[in-house]
């Protein structure tokens, strides 16, 4: 008899994480109209300008006339803070200094997002930053939608290409203040003229979505943004970023895929499960021999569905077509910190809800978002907290992923990082309680 796969979740979550701190959002998905509207309800919708088409993926714009007219929009005008910026977009063409994703202004009055010196600029205020490289016909942004992401936490830049660190090459650095602020309008698809009210350097591409926090999100939420691709291409109607105060039918969507979590189907619900639910037994997959398959959870609020993955799990079947095993449950509460010496601390926690018990913990890591090239192990010792030390590379950035392990069968696995190893941090000062006392007389 076949065991039926359980899948464990925490309760139904709805993006939360990447809510805080966002200030904007324009997920370009009508398909029709003359408009594209901000999600969060908080600034203006974009009103067409030009002759924008409507492709499944978001809008279409020519290079020279088309584009997306935004009011200002005070929410950008963050002065010294931090913020962050993302769009999902693609060239059709490359065109020197040309290719506006997103203005908010100008270069010099405000920021700007656009193609130039061979790669990805971001200018704001005469403060420039470029990244990425020279646009061809291999680059992500040109061979398809590219996650592009910028951000500024205490004064220093960060940028992403499809989840990954983009190095940052040097470029300019003017006498302008980098206080970020101006009363003109902002653009998706091209930039504030220099009169105003007006577009100019348009984008010759496509442009799914925009988004802007007022903070800088860790690498581990970009990287979270980009592993929202499927609902983003297949233009799935979804609540992204938010739960509705009303919602009154909320459940799972299970999904599945022979194969990695690239191989998932997410044209397909097979199982929906009720909010709430810890675990949920789907009997529906026909497997095969020594072969594994994916699945995933995702939450649906009011007939609407985030892209948000509530759980993930894959499940292992032998040369018999067999389920290979109970699996531990997963851990919680993962995390890392870089202390002295170039050593990162982890820490987790972990209890038995209805999977086996552990006979260990694998720490997998490195220095791409797939924490792969090294391992560890830490043993397993009952339901409580756990900390592993592990020295690292002073100045390298590490991504850690972390399995609870019963003989060869892995629980669903958490990632963290990027985690930048250092070891010039100061180590925990050594603390002297110093105390005095006098006898007392009777």
């Amino acid at each position: 008899m076949q065991q039926k796969p359980a899948i464990w979740a925490p309760g139904l979550v709805s993006g939360s994480n990447l809510r805080p701190g966002l200030s904007a959002y324009w997920p370009i998905w009508a398909g029709s109209g003359d408009a594209v509207t901000d999600l969060t309800g908080t600034v203006a919708n974009g009103e067409f300008v030009g002759t924008p088409s409507w492709i499944p993926e978001g809008l279409a714009l020519n290079g020279t006339t088309d584009a997306v007219k935004l009011d200002n929009i005070p929410a950008m005008n963050v002065g010294l803070g931090d913020f962050t910026l993302h769009t999902v977009a693609n060239y059709n063409a490359s065109f020197p200094s040309n290719n506006t994703i997103f203005a908010h202004g100008r270069f010099n009055d405000g920021f700007i997002l656009y193609e130039a010196f061979g790669g990805l600029r971001f200018f704001a205020e005469g403060f420039s930053v470029t990244f990425g490289s020279t646009l061809n016909a291999s680059d992500p942004i040109r061979a398809g939608f590219a996650w592009v992401t910028v951000t500024r936490q205490n004064d220093q830049m960060a940028a992403y290409i499809n989840g990954l660190p983009a190095a940052l090459r040097t470029d300019s650095i003017s006498g302008f203040s980098r206080d970020i602020s101006t009363t003109r309008n902002s653009w998706i698809g091209a930039r504030d003229s220099s009169a105003g009210g007006t577009a100019e350097r348009c984008l010759n591409g496509n442009v799914a979505s925009v988004a802007f926090w007022d903070r800088a999100l860790a690498t581990g939420e970009v990287i979270a943004l980009f592993l929202d691709r499927w609902p983003l291409l297949t233009k799935r109607v979804f609540t992204p970023f938010w739960e509705s105060a009303s919602s009154v039918d909320k459940h799972y969507n299970l999904y599945t895929g022979k194969g990695s979590l690239n191989d998932v189907d997410f044209d397909t619900i097979v199982a929906e499960y009720p909010e709430g639910t810890a675990t949920g037994d789907y009997i529906g997959l026909d497997p095969g021999v020594s072969s594994t398959y994916t699945l995933v959870l995702r939450p649906e609020i009011d007939g609407l569905e985030t892209p948000d993955i509530s759980a993930i799990t894959e499940f292992v079947t032998d040369g018999s077509g067999e389920w290979v095993g109970l699996r531990p449950d997963p851990v919680q509460g993962f995390s890392g910190q870089a202390i002295a010496g170039g050593i990162i601390r982890l820490t987790w926690n972990h209890r038995i809800y209805d999977g086996a018990t552990p006979d260990d913990f694998l720490i997998s890591y490195g220095t791409t978002p797939s924490a792969s090239g090294s391992t560890t192990t830490v043993t397993y010792d009952g339901a409580k907290k756990y900390t592993e030390d592990i020295t690292l590379s002073d100045g390298v950035t590490y991504w850690f992923r972390l399995q609870a392990r019963d003989g060869s069968i892995l629980s669903a696995s958490r990632v963290i990082g990027g985690i930048a190893a250092d070891a010039t941090a100061p180590s925990a000062p050594t603390v002297t309680i110093a105390t005095t006392w006098q006898t007392l007389p009777q």
